[in-house]
């Protein structure tokens, strides 16, 4: 199925994904479209954030849905 991810600076990527493959494989495949490392990623759909050891069924995403693709900020002092 794909799946539209959606970047910050307002880019959608459509993406092949499998109702088993887990939201840490989905970030491997957003790092090839987007240099961006997947310890950054942070993937949201509908005000909830992506568990990484899920799946793509676990979360009930279905085909044509648009994820967002938001950055971990580090804090701390």
């Amino acid at each position: 199925m794909k799946l539209n991810v959606k970047t910050i600076s307002g880019g959608t990527y459509a993406i092949d994904v499998n109702e088993t493959d887990k939201i840490s494989d989905i970030k491997k495949i957003i790092q090839e479209k987007v240099a961006l490392d997947p310890a950054q990623q942070r993937l949201v759909y509908s005000g909830k954030i992506l568990a990484d050891d899920k799946t793509v069924a676990e979360h009930k995403l279905t085909g044509g849905m648009t994820i967002q693709l938001i950055l971990q900020l580090k804090g701390g002092l």
